[in-house]
């Protein structure tokens, strides 16, 4: 009986403590459903949008009565100010962003079944002006990186056959059979390539020089011999 009991008042103190959360969250969760409501207003275009933002922006202020009480409020309101032009940058930075990502998908469509596809100078332009944007938000240069390492797996491929082409038949068929699984994702390093040529009894400048171009990419994300480079296959 006692045990009961016990166990009783354990769950009568938990239901208590959450009916003290659910009072003293009752603002911040008012802001979270008028928030959600808003939201699906604006999108089904349906009326009561006006009514619902103004009931929202008083829940607001009533979740953060204890910062005006705190800072008074004029304080609050300049507060209030600063953190709503924070978003407004924040929302011009995101729009940016979505225009070139946008620019480059309509681009890239327009291109698709087109001979060689998008140009070089296009991508490089895309790639430089996205970067910067993601720099301006303050993205970390690790999400930067994660970002772009799809693009630059297909030019690290690109670069090694751009290296088998100035070679010799014979020598593109060594190469085969020395890269078997080479394809993305499994792109030979230029010092896995440097290896394979000194395997080669015959020697190529242009091979070289291409390994140089493939090198100096790895290195510094650009190319060494851009104007050569836009022309690989022409």
């Amino acid at each position: 009986m006692d045990g009961q009991r016990n166990r009783l008042h354990r769950l009568l103190v938990w239901l208590g403590d959450r009916v003290k959360w659910v009072w003293k969250s009752r603002y911040d969760l008012a802001v979270l459903i008028l928030g959600a409501m808003l939201v699906y207003l604006i999108f089904e275009n349906r009326e009561g949008q006006t009514t619902l933002l103004i009931l929202l922006a008083l829940s607001l202020v009533a979740s953060r009565w204890n910062d005006v009480v705190k800072i008074g409020f004029g304080g609050f309101t300049a507060e209030m100010q600063k953190e709503l032009a924070e978003t407004t940058e924040l929302v011009k930075k995101l729009r940016s962003v979505t225009k070139v990502v946008a620019e480059a998908l309509v681009e890239t469509i327009q291109f698709s079944g087109r001979w060689g596809g998008m140009p070089e100078e296009r991508k490089d332009a895309f790639f430089v002006k996205l970067r910067g944007l993601l720099l301006e938000l303050e993205t970390p240069e690790v999400e930067i990186a994660e970002a772009f390492s799809k693009a630059e797996a297909f030019i690290r491929l690109d670069y090694s056959s751009y290296i088998r082409a100035a070679m010799s038949s014979e020598n593109k068929d060594r190469f085969d059979a020395y890269f078997p699984s080479r394809s993305l994702g499994n792109e030979p390093s230029p010092d896995e390539i440097r290896h394979f040529l000194a395997t080669l009894d015959e020697k190529s400048d242009e091979v070289n020089q291409r390994l140089e171009d493939y090198k100096f990419y790895c290195e510094n994300k650009k190319h060494r011999r851009p104007e050569l480079w836009a022309r690989r296959y022409k």
